[in-house]
């Protein structure tokens, strides 16, 4: 027994200069990465090295930013490992130091049983971390091409990578005949506030190249390379959301990466773009609006009504067709709040400055959005959309199918979304992982 724990306690102290001593390369190589071409230092940063804590292999950038933003996390992970094999063994190094025989034995095994929990916890989360960091790097490493000029054409392609700092980024992927659907419905009536917010979209098509692309999309360079990445973000692991993989009835997925190139979405299904904007994706300017004449007349008697709290003429733009999503949130507990109210003395935005508006046509369809600001609020800005359908020939034979409001401020995260119909308004509160 003496010599098992004379044994024991050499391991021990071995270990811990061999967890010590892994993390002196990464110090080193930093210099020679600081010297070395961009070039040569993006192949030194993808390379594979092996992780003492993790028993596995990570990209040696994943490692360098684990290690610049989480001092103390390996080592708890270290100090729970030499307090659970202490507590286990407690007999057996009591034996070989020639100490007295711990008692109760018992007490020390549930206090190792303890010390053991709180380190398969620790490994955890810093493992669910480095995989984290892993899917973000693999996806820096992609190509896009973006159009260098909208009147001379031509196509420049860089990398993910290359974004960070300048450009946010939501990649989407589905179907092509979806992809094409969405980006007329959802993006191309919000490019101007993707703008704003600096963000750039890649369609990936599961099953076809695209027949077009809008102009609010870019395109990958390598369209196999970044399907093989999006299959390998669904189906590995749960670091980028907990249902981040495909099924029969929602054949979508995406993530949206952030000016740091970190993940700040992801999920299953289309993502619902206003409400990405109101809360990962804030312009990044501060946004004036400037009082204008609205050119499209049913949005023009649409914020008249609403300012003036007419009843009347609020009913009679909207249609009588129920907003699905206003269904499932009233379904859910949420509370409606019907126009009578909404436009009541207390409740009407009377002094609401309504500007930047915009329109997009797609057969029957209007999509018309709006920066809108409360008078008595200059620093709060609101990114407004109204979905019309057509209902005759003529040019004010529309009728509103839904309207949508969401804050959209810089630097501001978006606690809730405002989505109405004809019945009323509901609140919509912010989840993680917005998808639709």
């Amino acid at each position: 027994m003496k010599r098992f724990g004379i044994l024991l306690l050499t391991t021990i102290l071995r270990s811990e200069a061999l967890i010590c001593t892994s993390l002196l390369p990464r110090i080193k190589t930093t210099v020679i990465v600081r010297r070395s071409t961009e070039d040569d230092s993006s192949v030194f940063l993808r390379r594979q090295e092996f992780d003492v804590l993790s028993f596995r292999s990570w990209r040696r950038e994943t490692l360098f930013k684990y290690s610049n933003a989480n001092q103390s996390e390996p080592l708890r992970i270290v100090l729970f490992l030499l307090i659970t094999i202490s507590l286990i063994f407690a007999p057996a190094i009591a034996d070989a130091i020639g100490a007295p025989a711990p008692e109760p034995i018992a007490g020390y095994w549930i206090g190792g049983a303890g010390s053991l929990a709180l380190l398969a916890r620790e490994r955890d989360n810093r493992t669910r971390k480095l995989l984290r960091l892993e899917r973000e790097g693999i996806v820096a490493d992609l190509n896009l091409s973006l159009v260098k000029n909208v009147l001379v054409g031509g196509q420049q392609t860089i990398s993910v990578r290359s974004l960070r700092n300048e450009k946010r980024l939501i990649a989407v992927c589905g179907v092509a005949k979806d992809l094409e659907k969405l980006e007329m419905l959802e993006f191309a009536p919000l490019q101007r506030r993707l703008e704003a917010a600096r963000t750039i979209v890649v369609p990936i098509p599961t099953d076809q190249s695209m027949r077009r692309y809008g102009t609010s999309y870019a395109q990958a360079s390598d369209l196999e390379e970044w399907r093989r990445v999006f299959q390998t973000l669904l189906t590995a692991d749960q670091a980028w959301g907990s249902n981040f993989q495909f099924d029969q009835q929602n054949k979508a997925a995406f993530f949206v990466l952030g000016l740091n190139g970190r993940s700040v979405a992801s999920g299953q299904g289309f993502p619902r773009l206003l409400e990405l904007l109101g809360s990962r994706l804030p312009p990044i300017d501060p946004i004036q609006p400037q009082p204008q004449n609205i050119e499209f007349a049913p949005q023009a008697a649409f914020y008249s009504a609403l300012k003036s709290g007419n009843i009347e003429s609020m009913n009679a733009l909207f249609g009588r067709e129920d907003d699905a999503e206003v269904s499932a949130i009233i379904a859910n507990g949420g509370r409606l709040d019907p126009w009578t109210s909404q436009l009541g003395p207390q409740s009407r935005p009377s002094e609401l400055i309504i500007g930047d508006a915009d329109l997009t046509i797609f057969d029957d369809v209007a999509i018309t959005t709006a920066i809108e600001q409360n008078g008595l609020d200059p620093f709060q800005t609101l990114l407004a959309t109204q979905r019309w359908t057509r209902v005759g020939e003529g040019e004010d034979d529309w009728r509103l199918f839904s309207h949508a409001t969401v804050p959209f401020t810089p630097s501001a995260m978006a606690a809730a979304l405002l989505r109405c119909d004809h019945r009323g308004c509901v609140l919509l509160v912010n989840q993680q992982q917005i998808t639709r």
